[in-house]
């Protein structure tokens, strides 16, 4: 099995740090977000890695080469422009003739992914997402009316409770073709269109530990903690 890493996006979420290195290549601890995907890759065995690049590409390839001291193979997929997260996966899709996994690079995670492969093989969807439990306090009271505006009840800063997508995916190739070509293109609007088809897409509850790196409040909290434990190793 190849995983796509999908690292082409601009990064705006993160800005200004992202006006310097593209979101992937920001450092956490003693390596790049990317370098602690690809050493997640590694431990779930698989070393046929696809990076999906456009900004700032070459500081990616720079940084990685073509993978061999990473102890895996790296191909780079370049798109001229962002594409969005799906418009970008759409551009490797030569390279892939198979089941593969998908991986958004604004995330890290801890679980292995072999459970949620062996119940994709086995059902054989065109996509099975991976999810986790997740819960959250609101900052502000929940109010609900009645018909006559009149309030029913009042939730003080209720916990929510439920599952989140992790940013990863075991795909099967048929997943591509709903994804049109040199165009901006978001996830969410291919599972849409597979759903519209009556097709049903599968989610795989996992359990383990999942950082958000999206924005630029998550990914200054996670930077310090990481700088932390690797003052405190030495």
């Amino acid at each position: 099995m190849k995983a796509v890493i999908l690292a082409g996006g601009l990064g705006k979420r993160v800005r200004p740090y992202t006006l310097f290195l593209p979101k992937p290549m920001l450092p956490l601890g003693d390596k790049p977000i990317l370098g602690h995907i690809i050493d997640w890759i590694k431990k779930q065995r698989i070393k046929e890695i696809i990076i999906c690049v456009s900004y700032m590409s070459e500081i990616i390839e720079e940084h990685f080469g073509n993978g061999e001291k990473y102890g895996v193979k790296i191909t780079y997929v370049k798109s001229k422009k962002p594409l969005g997260t799906a418009g970008q996966l759409k551009s490797a899709q030569k390279y892939l003739d198979d089941d593969f996994l998908c991986i958004y690079s604004d995330s890290l995670f801890n679980f292995k992914i072999n459970t949620a492969v062996k119940f994709h093989k086995k059902v054989n969807p065109i996509v099975t997402m991976v999810v986790c439990k997740y819960e959250t306090r609101l900052k502000y009271g929940m109010i609900e009316l009645n018909k006559d505006k009149s309030v029913s009840e009042w939730k003080e800063k209720p916990v929510i409770k439920g599952l989140i997508n992790t940013g990863c995916f075991i795909m099967n190739s048929e997943f591509l073709k709903y994804i049109p070509r040199n165009k901006i293109y978001e996830m969410d609007q291919v599972f849409k269109k597979i759903q519209k088809k009556n097709n049903k897409i599968y989610g795989f509850p996992v359990s383990g530990n999942i950082l958000d790196l999206g924005d630029r409040t998550e990914y200054e909290k996670n930077f310090k903690e990481f700088n932390k434990v690797k003052n405190h190793e030495r």
